[in-house]
């Protein structure tokens, strides 16, 4: 074991001050993975198709329906976020077909007053009237659902839309450019066969950074769970930060041991010299650091979307 008598600079404060603050960032990097901190407050929109492919509205309950399967899978995620988050997210639901119609009366947090108003909705017998079962409008769903997310403030905005495809009406390009501007990430998780418009979700999935998944009708409710929720709901940006953080701590405290043992003992420069190689290390690389973090992954300090 080296000891400070024995090796000085480790008493130093251009040392010791970078050790403290690399400890520090370690700590709260691993604490944010186990406690789940820094996870940003989310706002999520639900588009859930219902259009006749997947069910019949008038007996939506029925087991082994998608439009069942839909239903669950919604309930399901509520309740994870109701159980699992200390600031729950706020969801609204939209149900379209040919028409796109709310089924919940806002954002909301509550997962029991938000399955009443779904179910509620669903058992409305002019619902079918409104939303037009026989065809399916993904355009109208996703500007629907995105107008609603751009009524929230200080949340993240997330839309999430399920869908077995064949939709009536192509998805169009403006689509996804609007989308875009507002800052929306689009999830999106399709039931059945790829067609061309749902690689076009996912393609808009991608360009806002979003998840896209395939899904059995049978596994809806364990994808909403366990890859959509955690996905909206990730603290990475937020653990990425500090790792990245430790490692600019790291590049300050070598800049003694680089300058005395490396630069001056191995490659024999001169002290001015070494002590400027080694500042310059830490500086190209505390530089190269936050560069690499704001493009990967952002500031979460300025953006924790």
């Amino acid at each position: 074991m080296i000891h400070a008598r024995s090796s000085p600079h480790f008493e130093n404060p251009l040392f010791s001050v970078p050790a403290i603050a690399l400890g520090l960032c370690l700590a709260i990097a691993l604490l944010s993975a186990l406690l789940g901190l820094g996870r940003p407050k989310v706002a999520v929109a639900i588009a859930i198709d219902l259009s006749s492919s997947t069910g019949n509205l008038a007996a939506y309950a029925e087991p082994g329906t998608l439009m069942n399967q839909e239903i669950e899978a919604v309930q399901a995620y509520l309740q994870q976020s109701s159980s699992t988050l200390k600031q729950p997210n706020e969801v609204k639901i939209f149900g379209f077909g040919g028409q796109t119609v709310p089924l919940t009366s806002g954002f909301l947090t509550d997962p029991k007053a938000a399955e009443a108003e779904l179910i509620a909705k669903l058992d409305d017998s002019t619902l079918g009237s409104v939303l037009q079962p026989d065809s399916t409008n993904m355009n109208l769903a996703i500007a629907e659902a995105s107008n609603a997310l751009l009524q929230v403030q200080d949340r993240c905005r997330e839309l999430l839309v399920v869908t077995d495809g064949n939709p009536t009406q192509p998805l169009e390009p403006q689509t996804l450019t609007q989308v875009i501007a507002q800052g929306i990430k689009i999830n999106s998780i399709f039931v059945g066969v790829p067609d061309a418009d749902l690689a076009k979700l996912g393609q808009m999935s991608t360009s806002t950074g979003g998840l896209l998944l395939a899904s059995e009708a049978s596994q809806l409710a364990s994808s909403f769970k366990e890859k959509l929720f955690g996905n909206i709901n990730s603290n990475i940006k937020w653990i990425i930060f500090w790792l990245g953080m430790a490692w600019i701590s790291l590049m300050w405290m070598l800049i003694l041991p680089l300058d005395r043992w490396v630069f001056q003992g191995m490659f024999g420069l001169k002290i001015d010299l070494a002590g400027r190689a080694a500042l310059a290390n830490a500086l190209f690389w505390t530089t190269a650091t936050l560069s690499v973090l704001w493009k990967v992954s952002g500031i979460p300090f300025i953006n924790a979307c």
